[in-house]
């Protein structure tokens, strides 16, 4: 287990290399954010509108600013580090592990993917809530939307590792 958390600690860290696009990195939610705030109000307010596919303009801004702080952070760059990988070489030095290649990329991805829901994330989640006045979800709720991030952190994953 030592070991697992160690790679863990690793992607996490991995991730706070370089400064400038960390802040990049965190800016950017908030740029589309604004962007997608922009045109919706303007679809809505055009046309007059209350409700559009049985959304209120309330609703669809905390649906596009929670899923798409979610997607910058879930999406898996396995398929980008695996092919790194082989084409400087040194993808035999990764099977030499003494673990399997799968665990070890996920482990080591996951730290990556854990700093973004954190940095990215969090932050931009939490701004929705304060800029836009996004209703607060229920406990039970909220537990299950962190368990489906998980699971499609996991497919996000299995799909990047089979490409």
């Amino acid at each position: 287990m030592q070991k697992y958390l160690e790679l863990l600690l690793t992607g996490f860290k991995r991730s706070l290399m370089f400064k400038f696009e960390l802040i990049v990195t965190i800016i950017t939610p908030f740029i589309f954010m604004f962007v997608y705030f922009s045109v919706w109000s303007s679809i809505y307010n055009y046309n007059n509108l209350a409700e559009v596919g049985g959304l209120t303009l309330l609703q669809m801004i905390a649906y596009m600013s929670i899923s798409m702080s979610i997607s910058f952070a879930i999406i898996s760059g396995t398929d980008g580090y695996l092919s790194y990988e082989i084409r400087e070489g040194k993808f035999s030095s990764t099977m030499a592990k003494p673990m399997g290649i799968q665990r070890y990329i996920f482990f080591r991805d996951s730290g990556e993917i854990l700093f973004r829901l954190l940095s990215v994330s969090l932050p931009a989640i939490a701004g929705a809530f304060l800029i836009f006045h996004v209703p607060i979800p229920e406990t039970d709720i909220f537990l299950l939307f962190l368990v489906s991030i998980m699971f499609s952190y996991i497919l996000s994953f299995s799909i990047a590792f089979i490409v």
